[in-house]
């Protein structure tokens, strides 16, 4: 167990390694013990290995997490010209740049909330049409929900709500009409 955490902890597939890493420290949890001073000398390798890859994990998502506050700090300091060309190329320059970082971890929710509420913000001011904006809106939902699967099960659950709603409105319809063709001719 302990060369396999060995073998893992300089590895930088965060998620993946994690998971794996974590089944090693279950699988530790319900191995016999030897010796006692055996059992020590294991535990210490065995624990370093996994504290090197999750230290170096905490440290891969914070640095990545300044990068998006000074991303944030950038467009809050963006005041739109009148050059509403440069205007828009430079707001999809920082969304590039925070999309290329991605979703990072559960806890940084809020920050991507803060920036995406932001962009919108900075898009509503360049003066575009309601329909690129709206366009603008909908794909920086789209880059939100990158990578975060309860996002994406929330937005699917969301839209089938939507949708289930629309089609009980249309079944009113229908039957609203079919009553009224039907009492037509008692209508007078």
């Amino acid at each position: 167990i302990c060369e396999k955490a060995e073998a893992l902890q300089n590895l930088t597939n965060w998620e993946e390694t994690a998971k794996k890493l974590i089944k090693l420290q279950e699988e530790w949890k319900s191995t016999k013990y030897s010796q006692q001073e055996k059992s020590n000398k294991l535990w210490k390798r065995f624990k370093e290995a996994c504290d090197n890859f999750f230290k170096s994990r905490k440290n891969h998502f914070k640095a990545l997490e300044k990068e998006k506050n000074k991303l944030i700090d950038q467009l809050k300091d963006f005041t739109n010209s009148k050059d509403t060309e440069k205007n828009l190329k430079f707001l999809e320059k920082i969304s590039n740049k925070w999309n290329k970082i991605g979703y990072i971890a559960k806890n940084t929710k809020k920050i991507d909330d803060k920036f995406y509420a932001l962009i919108n913000l900075k898009y509503q001011n360049t003066g575009i049409s309601k329909d690129k904006l709206e366009k603008e809106r909908y794909k920086n939902k789209i880059s939100s929900l990158q990578g975060n699967k309860k996002a994406i099960n929330d937005e699917k659950k969301i839209l089938k709500d939507k949708i289930e709603l629309l089609k009980k409105d249309i079944n009113q319809y229908e039957n609203n009409i079919s009553f009224l063709a039907t009492n037509k001719g008692s209508i007078k």
